[in-house]
């Protein structure tokens, strides 16, 4: 703002100024309009809320101007993205070689949310597929914004089904865009919680809390310092709780004693029926005919925790005992070749899934 205020306007990126020497210097702007509301849009996502757990609590990660997270980014130009499409879909329909369009066009998505960008790579792949017929009258955002309410639908579809909620009444409430403060204006909230079929929902809930239902709390390090006593402690819950009512249990009132919880994140669980975890399990069967295990859910720390739509899948065979962060840990070659096929198998499948 500052910037406009002494004249400054993007569309003039080079500005000349008189130095108190008597002479004129050039300045040239680095980026333009373009880019700089691209990498203001990547900054908001840091801190968007989002499905996925934020790492380290809900704290910035350092003082800024808030000016920067209130910058209106849905002014970006989709038009350089929309020639980019436009261009790769000539080539690719003329049957030339598509590699440097498709190049060029993937890095336009910069321009769009990560949201976005997933399902323009998901109607990217129907096109290539030929899965699609593009319209001459639809653009790449209209179709973009298709693909991503016909998930949304799908997905309010799945969890109305899962727990036995009343699904014209959830989408309904859903389009109110509520938030914590007005969630139950004029009794939605409840009317809605009135709808849930409550044996569909038992049997759900309990379906998730057979498979991930301990607590486990770790005395990682104990020291003393003065008279001082100091104990580390790192815990998993359940993926029924959350961080919220995990830390409501652990305060102490007490002036003695005092607990600081220096790093959080929620529970990660995916629903054994989802397509991802189902093409996973398909991968390990199809390669090692087992299809008699069970897949396990196990407490873990994993970068998939801090990555949206992310799971960490490896496969410890029956039998075996890897001395896993213990002395002498170890790995049997032919049985980590065997491990390889897996992941290879699951990437292909992976690549299948449409959502």
């Amino acid at each position: 703002e500052s910037a406009i205020i002494q004249g400054f306007t993007w569309n003039k990126l080079e500005y000349k100024v008189d130095e108190e020497d008597g002479k004129t210097r050039k300045i040239k702007v680095a980026l333009d309009e373009t880019i700089y509301l691209t990498l203001a849009l990547r900054y908001k996502e840091l801190f968007a809320p989002g499905p996925g757990p934020t790492p380290g609590g809900d704290d910035l990660p350092y003082e800024i101007d808030p000016h920067l997270t209130e910058i209106n980014t849905g002014k970006i130009d989709h038009d350089y993205m929309e020639s980019r499409f436009r261009k790769y879909l000539k080539q690719l329909q003329d049957g030339v070689e598509t590699t440097a369009a498709l190049k060029e066009l993937h890095k336009s998505f910069a321009v769009l949310t990560q949201e976005q960008q997933k399902y323009a790579k998901i109607f990217l792949t129907d096109v290539q597929q030929g899965n699609i017929i593009v319209e001459e009258d639809k653009t790449l955002i209209d179709y973009i914004n298709q693909y991503q309410t016909e998930a949304q639908n799908d997905r309010i579809h799945k969890f109305a089904s899962a727990i036995g909620v009343d699904e014209t009444f959830l989408r309904t409430f859903m389009e109110r865009h509520v938030t914590a403060e007005n969630i139950n204006e004029f009794g939605l909230f409840d009317r809605l919680k009135a709808t849930v079929d409550k044996d569909v929902a038992k049997a759900y809930f309990e379906k998730i809390e057979d498979k991930v239902s301990n607590t486990s709390i770790n005395f990682g390090v104990m020291k003393k310092e003065g008279s001082d006593i100091r104990v580390s402690l790192d815990m998993r819950f359940p993926v029924m709780s959350n961080t919220k009512a995990v830390e409501e249990l652990m305060q102490i009132d007490d002036e003695d004693n005092k607990v600081e919880v220096r790093s959080k994140v929620e529970p990660l669980y995916f629903d054994i029926d989802t397509p991802m975890i189902k093409a996973l399990k398909k991968a390990y069967e199809d390669v090692t005919g087992d299809h008699e295990s069970e897949m396990e859910a196990i407490g873990g720390g994993t970068y998939a925790k801090a990555i949206h739509n992310c799971i960490a899948f490896g496969c410890e065979f029956m039998g075996e005992d890897n001395h896993i962060h213990d002395a002498n840990e170890r790995l049997n070659l032919e049985h980590f070749k065997k491990q390889v096929e897996i992941y290879i198998e699951a990437i292909r499948n992976l690549n299948e899934i449409e959502d």
